[in-house]
């Protein structure tokens, strides 16, 4: 099996200013195509330092992944660090200034000439194209071993790596006859990962068959790989699927909004939302969903309550009666969403988001939620922790899995 290494560069990713997210895709695109990540290491903007971190890599892996320091800016000597550490000059590539030049005329603007330092390569490079930015991609390839070099951006990187990087690999990887695991996972929400790990162990499961849990605001992937035939991992699959089935959503890369986006369309169902305490991320992340037209057709930031009287049409009696955080609040705000634009589904959200503005019978991250469809309600209250965001986010989560499970029930 190859064994592949990770490099990101930059003063930012060690001073905590940027979070890392570049190496947690890669790390999963690679392992789609049989590619295990077995090191990874942070390095700041450094040439010394660079070189030496692409030294150690060169010796121990096949595949080494360099993310960050491909700009136009002086900072930006990731490409001087991988020419010191492979002995290489560097060299000007017209077909780099091109590609720049025709990216900034798209744009009507005029090429700043320090973008077009970005032109010159380490010797021997194959430029990978940027489809969403200058800085192209680098492809080296020495003594059988392969190194790669994208943007630190998180967007340009993952573009890159996707439509460039992966396809020249999966390429190579085939001719060199190296297969890949089959592998197969399984959506969970609603459950930590302790618990399923726990109702697992009385499940039996051949020793060949490994388990990975990838935890994620409510949600677990369970990732289930091994050298055995793909029909047993699918019947082990099946298997853990029935173990969990109230609490499975999807399988593979599908997220909760495309499961929830699913199930609307084979029910030939429509969803409106009314959010207050999420300010439209619930919408938000609907719309993540290319096709999302097909069955979502809006929704109200009611954040007041005034507005809940107004666009919603709630009555002033039942907010003083229970207040805006409330169950009752949340199943009428539903219904009124699913009212106003004419659909047969709704969701609400309601609730005290934090830091401030709770009570001791409603602290913050207390949250009110309904789903409505037809004449059928389901709704809870939720205590959820964390800062403003996540108490935000999750009650989103909450609220998506909700609506599914309401759905799938039916």
């Amino acid at each position: 099996m190859l064994k592949a290494e990770i490099i990101c560069v930059g003063n930012e990713l060690l001073n905590g200013k940027t979070v890392d997210t570049n190496s947690s895709l890669i790390g999963r695109k690679l392992a789609k195509i049989g590619v295990t990540v077995r090191h990874k290491s942070t390095v700041g903007d450094n040439v010394n330092e660079i070189a030496q971190a692409v030294k150690q890599s060169w010796n121990r892996s096949s595949i080494i992944l360099v993310t960050g320091g491909l700009g136009p800016t002086k900072d930006d000597i990731t490409k001087a660090g991988v020419a010191k550490a492979l002995g290489l000059k560097m060299a000007f590539y017209p077909q780099v200034e091109s590609s720049i030049n025709r990216f900034f005329k798209k744009l009507h603007r005029e090429t700043p000439p320090s973008c077009l330092d970005q032109a010159v390569l380490p010797e021997g490079s194959l430029p990978l194209t940027n489809s969403w930015g200058t800085a192209p991609g680098i492809y080296l390839k020495k003594k059988g071993k392969r190194l790669f070099l994208l943007p630190g951006v998180p967007n340009e990187s993952a573009n890159i790596l996707t439509f460039r990087v992966l396809p020249l690999l999966s390429q190579e990887i085939g001719i060199l006859g190296i297969n890949k695991r089959p592998a197969f996972e399984i959506n969970i929400f609603g459950i930590g990962e302790s618990k399923i790990q726990e109702a697992l162990e009385g499940f039996s499961l051949p020793p060949e068959i490994e388990i990975s849990y990838l935890p994620h605001m409510g949600n677990v992937k369970l990732v289930l790989s091994g050298n055995v035939e793909k029909p047993m991992l699918l019947s082990c699959s099946r298997k853990i699927q029935r173990l969990f089935s109230d609490n499975v959503f999807s399988r593979g890369s599908i997220s909760l909004e495309e499961a929830l986006g699913r199930i609307l369309k084979q029910k030939k169902h429509q969803l409106a939302v009314a959010e207050s305490c999420t300010g439209g991320l619930l919408a938000s992340q609907m719309v993540n969903v290319a096709g999302a037209s097909a069955y979502f057709l809006g929704g109200v930031i009611a954040y007041s309550n005034q507005a809940k009287v107004k666009f919603l049409g709630l009555s002033k009696g039942l907010l003083e009666k229970h207040g805006a955080v409330s169950i009752p609040v949340a199943e009428a705000m539903a219904a009124g969403a699913a009212k106003k634009f004419s659909c047969h589904c709704g969701i609400a959200i309601t609730g005290v988001a934090g830091p401030s503005g709770g009570t001791k019978e409603k602290p913050p991250g207390h949250v009110c939620i309904a789903s409505y469809s037809g004449k059928t309600m389901k709704s809870a209250a939720f205590q959820f922790y964390g800062d403003r965001f996540m108490i935000r986010q999750q009650a989103v989560s909450n609220a998506l899995f909700q609506m599914f499970s309401l759905l799938k029930n039916k």
